[in-house]
């Protein structure tokens, strides 16, 4: 058998794409990036570039019918990667239109060798695909170009990039089958909202991450954000066998839960606007720095600062365990946002600080981003699996349509049940005239509970939990009737 030397490979310099490719292109391989203008194409082959020569390696930009070198350049002088002083030494740009005008796709072939040999390139980029496809008499001529540029790229060592505008193309496929790989770049609007994806189609050899991707165009260049679900671990439930409880601090709902809140489990505390949900979520992270642990924020509303002024305003000490590192406060914009942005941002943070104790505040963040609706569950269900196999417990808070109450309550979600092992309700209710805020446990893993409705107040310490509600009925629902309770206990009409 010969020995068949095994390809290495060229990484691209771009955070993420390494990771969405197993490991970059492979070294003398010819790929198609694709997609509409505007998509991000040029940014990405000149960010490729740009990063081979920073490793002491040399690149062609070779163009057709695209805009003018001094144009493109000028618009990317501002990226952090842009580097004038390798200018054309390393970096060489080169037109081809005149070529291809003149003689043709063998004419181009020919410029292409003698350019590659002339600069001890390692890395070509031919933008304007589309142009060489149409000048192609036909489709076997075309295919020929393309394998000329494989033979080219094996004898000169030199890994080549094709670039092509989708929405210009006659689409004839003919380079599809022939090259290493294909990725597209596309752009979308979800709720109004701009949307960049990157989408791995082929690459020969390796394993890549498929799907949709986000692509985010930066100061820094382009930067990939590798699709959550698909590149999170699996969870590892022996991990999590062992199980404690993580006291909430509030004597009398840890009392309701069996002690507090099921170690590496998720809890969701729902509710309309108003009831307290993020102030319960401060016990919780308080119940965990008071017994020594570390705890996380990751909020989309309140900034650090305020956060520490409303646990302040309840006797909660967040100033020095933010401090001293015990705490650590992560505020996240979901405006523009995309889920993999947030969740990569989640992901950091929790490698940094490896807390036991998280609070998501709220689930809302992840529902207004530029993301499609069903894909929520998915991402959300694998970040809290990951967070669980780590043994952290984590709690959100969901924020429910209705403000006074409906006859039925409504997850803001569906299929909680994939979503969170415990229930947190909490609820306002009118009764003699007056609001009332009421608390309820409606699920917890594996674990009994005490499913009685009481009312919560909420005061100078914080909240506080009353007595199970006895003398009325469908609390719940907003619009309760009273119900007589005799001497001896027992209710009745």
């Amino acid at each position: 058998m010969p020995d068949v030397k095994k390809l290495g490979r060229v990484s691209t310099g771009i955070p993420g794409l390494d990771v969405v490719l197993a490991g970059g292109f492979f070294e003398t391989g010819v790929y198609i990036i694709e997609g509409p203008a505007g998509a991000g194409k040029t940014i990405l082959a000149n960010q490729l570039c740009f990063h081979q020569v920073a490793n002491g390696k040399r690149a062609i930009y070779y163009t057709l019918l695209t805009e003018a070198h001094d144009r493109m350049l000028g618009f990317m002088r501002d990226l952090a990667f842009f580097d004038a002083s390798v200018i054309p030494q390393q970096l060489t740009y080169v037109s081809g239109f005149k070529v291809l005008e003149a003689e043709g796709l063998p004419g181009v072939l020919r410029s292409i060798r003698d350019t590659i040999s002339a600069r001890g390139a390692s890395l070509l980029v031919v933008d304007g695909l589309v142009s060489a496809e149409e000048v192609s008499p036909n489709d076997s001529a075309f295919k020929k170009f393309i394998h000329e540029i494989q033979t080219a790229s094996a004898m000169f060592r030199c890994t080549v990039i094709l670039l092509t505008n989708t929405e210009a193309t006659n689409r004839l496929n003919a380079e599809h089958t022939m090259v290493d790989g294909i990725i597209e770049l596309g752009t979308a609007g979800v709720r109004m909202k701009p949307h960049r994806v990157l989408i791995v189609h082929k690459l020969r050899g390796a394993g890549q991450v498929r799907g949709e991707h986000t692509l985010e165009l930066t100061a820094q260049g382009v930067v990939v954000r590798p699709r959550i679900e698909a590149t999170i671990p699996p969870p590892d439930k022996q991990a999590t066998s062992v199980q404690t409880r993580r006291p909430m601090g509030i004597p009398t709902l840890d009392a309701v839960i069996g002690g507090g809140i099921p170690s590496a489990s998720n809890t969701m505390v729902m509710g309309p606007s108003g009831t307290g949900k993020t102030i319960l979520g401060v016990h919780f992270l308080a119940g965990g720095l008071v017994a020594g642990e570390n705890a996380l924020l990751f909020t989309f509303y309140e900034q650090a600062t305020e956060l520490v002024e409303k646990a302040a305003r309840f006797g909660i000490d967040f100033a020095g365990p933010l401090k001293s590192g015990q705490l650590q406060v992560v505020w996240q914009s979901s405006v523009e946002a995309s889920l993999d942005k947030i969740g990569h941002a989640l992901l950091a943070a929790f490698a940094k600080h490896r807390p036991t104790r998280i609070l998501i505040d709220s689930m809302q963040g992840f529902q207004v981003t530029a993301d499609a609706k069903e894909r929520i569950e998915d991402f959300f269900a694998a970040i809290a699996d990951f967070f669980i196999a780590e043994g952290a417990t984590m709690m959100f808070t969901a924020e429910s349509n209705d403000l006074l109450g409906d006859v039925a309550l409504r997850v803001p979600f569906p299929n909680a049940s994939r979503m969170c092992q415990n229930i947190f309700v909490l609820r306002h209710s009118e009764l003699g005239g007056r609001v009332h805020k009421l608390f309820s446990v409606f699920k917890m893993r594996d674990s009994d509970f005490d499913a009685s409705v009481r009312e919560i107040t909420i005061g100078d310490r914080g909240i506080e939990i009353g007595e199970p509600i006895v003398d009325a009925d469908r609390l719940l629902g907003g619009q309760p009737l009273r119900t007589p309770v005799t001497k001896d206990g027992r209710r009745g009409r």
